[in-house]
């Protein structure tokens, strides 16, 4: 599917996929690259799988890491203790720092859940911050936009 713009699969399309089982349907489908949650690449090496072998799976698949997401703890926000949300909400920046270093990206990915009582002016400066520190890896840093969230549009991303 090569061409002006990389298509990439969102990991969690496959969301009970292992890392490898991943990059093989990805590679199958034609894709040039996969998204990269915390939890998979936590369940990876859980599973055995080091850095070295997650970068081979993905070279032996002409893959790479597009997309690192959802990273949501960049804003203090209120969650309940045993939702979703709150899983993801525990993966730090430095989480998302150290998967970059060991596989590769383009894209931090950032997403608001929960309310915040962070003004928008904060909430500004925190994502400056963000793009600066990202931007020393490399990184572009990307909004997305949720309808639940208090970023639910184009418009307030």
């Amino acid at each position: 599917m090569s061409g002006d713009t990389p298509l990439g699969l969102c990991c969690g399309s496959l969301i009970q996929a292992d890392f490898r089982d991943l990059a093989e349907a990805a590679a199958g489908a034609g894709f040039e690259s996969i998204s990269m949650w915390p939890t998979l690449y936590r369940g990876a090496l859980e599973a055995g799988l080091s850095d070295r072998d997650m970068r081979a799976i993905l070279d032996d698949n002409g893959l790479h890491i597009g997309e690192l997401d959802p990273l949501s703890s960049w804003l203090p926000v209120d969650l309940d203790p045993g939702d979703l949300a709150a899983a993801f909400h525990a993966y730090a920046e430095d989480d998302f720092s150290r998967t970059a270093d060991a596989l590769g990206g383009c894209t931090l990915n950032i997403i608001q859940q929960g309310e915040t009582t962070a003004s928008e002016e904060q909430r500004l400066d925190l994502i400056r911050g963000l793009c600066e520190r990202a931007a020393r890896r490399a990184l572009r840093v990307t909004v997305e936009f949720l309808p639940w969230s208090a970023i639910g549009s184009l418009g307030q991303a």
